[in-house]
């Protein structure tokens, strides 16, 4: 019997993933952002890295704050976007899960849900990471196809993913045991 993936994400309603064929649809690709790394690390230094103030700071930059449990804070000047972000705790499963939903601080309607999901692997741990654009009221530029748009979120979201992750890489070696 195989286990449903972790994450309170209803990936066929919101990402468009078909679970008869195990595909993601032309939606799911432009609309997620998706980013893993293996870590040489113990499940709880990662995790450590992931909900203390001391854990963010070394990946999410100077005076990032988190308050692990539902409905808590997260700040983080974020120097890889390069926009200081507030958030909203929206789950967390202790040593397995964290989902978030964040903003950056000089624009609260675009807004993006995160999954981090920790899992415990032969060499450490694997961190995976989902970001999803949240619909916002905002207008596209004329001439701008919403489809485009959301490529290019997808484009930028996927590679600030690939420096914060490689950055929480060298976080957790020096996070304290």
């Amino acid at each position: 019997m195989s286990e449903e993936p972790i994450g309170a994400f209803d990936r066929e309603a919101d990402t468009g993933f078909d679970r008869e064929s195990g595909r993601e649809s032309d939606l799911d690709r432009d609309r997620v952002a998706r980013s893993s790394v293996d870590v040489a690390a113990t499940v709880d230094r990662v995790w450590r890295a992931l909900t203390t103030a001391a854990g963010l700071e070394p990946w999410l930059g100077a005076g990032a704050s988190i308050d692990p449990v539902p409905n808590g804070e997260l700040t983080a000047p974020d120097p890889v976007g390069g926009r200081h972000r507030h958030g909203r705790i929206e789950r967390i499963d202790d040593r397995r899960l964290i989902e978030l939903t964040w903003w950056p601080a000089e624009e609260p309607t675009s807004r993006s849900r995160v999954s981090i999901t920790v899992t415990p692997i032969e060499t450490g741990t694997r961190v995976d990471v989902l970001e999803r654009p949240l619909p916002t009221s905002g207008r596209l530029g004329a001439g701008t196809s919403v489809a485009s748009a959301l490529a290019g979120v997808r484009t930028s979201l996927v590679g600030a993913w690939s420096w914060r992750l490689a950055l929480l890489t060298v976080a957790c070696q020096v996070v304290r045991a």
